[in-house]
């Protein structure tokens, strides 16, 4: 598999959580794109804090706020 086709599988919002796991271990660039992936799971995301922190990852490190930002955003819009 192409490194492309991983990206593009990294970033879908069709891929199982269980794939995006496998393709954060695979290399840094797709672990970025995870982290900006909406159906990433909680575990996940806390091994990818911890990982971008170790790191220093600032990319990473971004890309997490910038989701749980969006999340906590719909979550308030359901409160509503």
């Amino acid at each position: 598999m192409s490194l492309d086709s991983l990206k593009q599988e990294a970033s879908s919002h069709n891929t199982s959580p269980q794939k995006l796991r496998e393709l954060a271990a695979i290399d840094d660039e797709l672990a970025r794109l995870v982290a900006a992936n909406p159906l990433v799971d909680c575990s996940l995301l806390e091994e990818l804090a911890i990982r971008a922190r170790e790191s220093k990852d600032v990319e990473m490190q971004r890309a997490l706020v910038k989701l749980l930002d969006t999340k906590m955003l719909m979550l308030q819009s359901l409160q509503n």
